[in-house]
């Protein structure tokens, strides 16, 4: 190549270098701005705030039932109908099948209208009748007139004197008696007893008056001794009106009651045994019967199984072991049911640990705050007993906060207005399983910020 064309290479060369420099430039800044886009949209931002710092203890295991029965008629038979599925969530008491029972249900429905018409007919003994004793007074009033007509029949002017007489006696007597019937509950013994001898009397002097009458008109003796009788009917008649009952038709009608309940009794508990119903709350676990199938006593057909309340059956590791203690509260995850956090309380703790593989546990119960019937025994579940609690303190994310091992010291990054990055220094305190209490170098409001682009060692893994 001659000299001449080299320079025309090199001054052409020398010229073009501004405008490579500018393009080379502009290049860079659009890659700077590219990066710090992509930086910014992936940028997770916190506002610092007061919080919760939580530190608990892992323990997994598996959910267990408090009970299971396996559940039997009392009674054999066919079945007619299951109100259940194996799954179901029932009530203590809701009923799961039935055998044919057509005859135990008539006979139940005869023993109950026996009962109560053994019941109405010992109130209706209670109940003094206004009617009845009206119609008594009636009665009694017919017996008296016929009897007097009898007595006249014979001889009118021998018998009105003797008639006048037993009429004044029995005048006498109704008010001797009324008087009793009326009296006061107050009166002392002797009082009733001087009106009841009163009523002695008074009787006696009417049934003297009714036998003179009755010598007076002998002719007639057969036709006056029936007319007395009725009379005398009448007034048992009357006076059992106005009292009511006696003792002994109530305790009499009480027998009755008595009857009727212990057929009515024995009624229900073979129509009962029939039934075959849940003897806790609880889901069906599994059933063994089919409708129409013919099953004998005490054969199980229904297993259930208690879920109130269900428990977690764990293990923790030996070095957790002393920071756990009976009555600590835990929160529950399960496979089964995502998303869902449910309370549980340490019960009890082994007291002889486990070598499995050179890792040694110890056994840990807890009780489950929950009757979800969506929990099954059988199920996994991972129990985060907590140890500790610290409420009320300015908190921040675990991954948020930044590890400098040359200086053992710990940062955040602030988000600037300009939408830049600071680094700051901070003091923490406890270590939550989630949450680090920040003791200095944060204010409440303040925004942090943390980004995968950033290439700094996370702190307590990220």
């Amino acid at each position: 190549m001659s000299v001449r064309r080299t320079l025309i290479i090199l001054i052409i060369f020398t010229l073009a270098m501004p405008a490579v420099a500018s393009v080379l430039r502009s290049n860079q800044q659009a890659a700077d701005t590219v990066a710090r886009v992509e930086a910014l949209a992936t940028l997770e931002t916190y506002v610092v705030k007061q919080g919760t710092i939580l530190v608990t203890i892992p323990a997994v295991g598996t959910i267990e039932a408090e009970e299971t029965a396996g559940l039997s008629l009392l009674t054999s038979g066919q079945i007619e109908e299951i109100f259940v599925q194996p799954g179901d969530y029932v009530e203590a008491g809701t009923p799961l099948m039935r055998l044919k029972n057509r005859v135990q249900v008539i006979a139940y429905e005869q023993a109950n209208l026996n009962y109560e018409s053994a019941v109405r007919q010992y109130e209706d003994l209670l109940v003094v009748d206004d009617d009845e004793i009206a119609i008594a007074e009636a009665n009694l009033n017919s017996a008296r007139g016929s009897y007097t007509s009898v007595a006249n029949a014979v001889s009118p002017e021998q018998l009105t004197a003797a008639q006048l007489q037993y009429e004044q006696a029995q005048v006498a007597l109704d008010g001797a008696q009324k008087a009793r019937y009326e009296a006061s509950p107050e009166l002392t013994d002797e009082a009733l007893a001087l009106l009841d001898a009163r009523i002695g009397e008074a009787s006696f002097n009417a049934e003297a008056a009714r036998l003179r009458v009755e010598n007076l008109g002998s002719s007639n003796s057969g036709e006056l001794g029936a007319a007395g009788a009725r009379i005398a009917q009448a007034e048992r008649e009357l006076e059992r009106a106005r009292t009511g009952a006696s003792e002994f038709e109530l305790a009499q009608a009480q027998i009755v009651i008595d009857q009727a309940t212990a057929q009515l009794d024995q009624a229900h508990l073979a129509y009962d045994r029939t039934i075959l119903t849940a003897p806790f709350t609880g889901v069906v676990a599994t059933m063994d019967v089919e409708v129409g199938q013919r099953i004998s006593a005490g054969i199980p057909l229904v297993n259930l199984v208690d879920i109130t309340p269900l428990s977690i059956s764990g293990k923790i590791d030996e070095i957790d072991l002393r920071l756990v203690q009976e009555g600590l509260y835990a929160q529950v995850e399960m496979d089964a049911l995502p998303n869902m956090i449910l309370d549980a309380e340490v019960t009890q703790l082994g007291t002889s640990g486990r070598n499995i593989n050179g890792v040694v546990s110890y056994d840990i119960d807890l009780k489950l705050d929950t009757a979800d019937a969506r929990i099954r025994p059988g199920m996994t579940a991972e129990a985060n007993i907590i140890v500790e609690q610290i409420n009320d303190v300015l908190t921040v994310p675990n991954r948020f906060i930044q590890l400098d091992r040359d200086r053992s010291a710990f940062y955040v990054n602030i988000l600037m207005p300009d939408d830049t990055l600071q680094q700051r220094e901070v003091t923490i305190g406890t270590r939550g399983d989630d949450n680090t209490e920040i003791l200095s170098g944060l204010q409440t409001g303040e925004t942090i910020a943390f980004t995968p682009l950033v290439e700094v060692p996370a702190f307590l893994g990220g």
